[in-house]
């Protein structure tokens, strides 16, 4: 009798290592599968940078009266402080992860008869990841968690 409880015990103790070790590698793709769908939102980022810098300069002028006039102008400073900061991935999807990239830039412009202005602007675009396929596809503004600034410059 006593072999038998032993033999149970192994078997018992074996399952549990094996569900162990199962869970173990599962968290671990989960994890790959993460920085994977990150990269990929940095790749998209990177081949779509004027993306970002128009919509802030939308912001910009939008908040700005005046500014358009000198739209070209806020484009390249903008351009020039462009950055970019990322979500986390969120994967709880069945093909899919999201991330949010948040683009934002700081400057100084100056307005003709009005001055100089300083600005902060962001605005965060959810994107779709679809790991497997290496790409983004879905990719939305979200203007209304869009922060934007103007000010008398210093």
């Amino acid at each position: 009798m006593l072999p038998q409880q032993i033999a149970r015990f192994l078997l018992l103790s074996l399952i549990v290592v094996a569900v162990a070790l199962s869970a173990a590698c599962e968290q671990r793709s989960i994890e790959e599968e993460k920085a994977e769908a990150l990269e990929i939102a940095q790749q998209w980022v990177a081949d779509n940078i004027q993306v970002g810098a128009d919509s802030l300069v939308q912001l910009v002028v939008g908040e700005a009266p005046g500014a358009g006039a000198v739209s070209n102008i806020l484009e390249d400073e903008i351009n020039q402080r462009l950055d970019w900061t990322y979500s986390e991935p969120n994967c709880q999807f069945e093909d899919a992860c999201e991330v949010t990239a948040t683009v934002s830039a700081e400057g100084t412009f100056d307005l003709p008869l009005v001055g100089s202005r300083s600005f902060s602007a962001s605005l965060p675009f959810d994107l779709r990841v679809v790991v497997d396929r290496g790409e983004v596809t879905k990719w939305t503004p979200q203007a209304a968690r869009a922060t934007v600034s103007v000010t008398e410059g210093s």
